[in-house]
């Protein structure tokens, strides 16, 4: 029996040209781990201060892997 990972990433806007890319790779190698796009939740910040305080809200929500 195989179980669905739930994953977030967590984005900055500021430098959007860089992150975006950073974040299709992302999508791409989790694609390619056998996650499905459905689960897979993009949640963009405004820069990298917010990123931490983002996780861990994620990470105690307990809905993601």
């Amino acid at each position: 029996m195989s179980r669905t990972l739930k994953i977030a990433v967590v984005v900055s806007r500021f430098n959007r040209e860089i992150t975006q890319e950073l974040l299709k790779a992302a999508q791409e190698q989790l694609r390619g781990l056998g996650v499905l796009d459905s689960d897979i939740t993009v949640i963009w910040v405004p820069g990298a201060f917010e990123i931490p305080a983002t996780v861990k809200r994620l990470a105690q929500s307990g809905r993601y892997d």
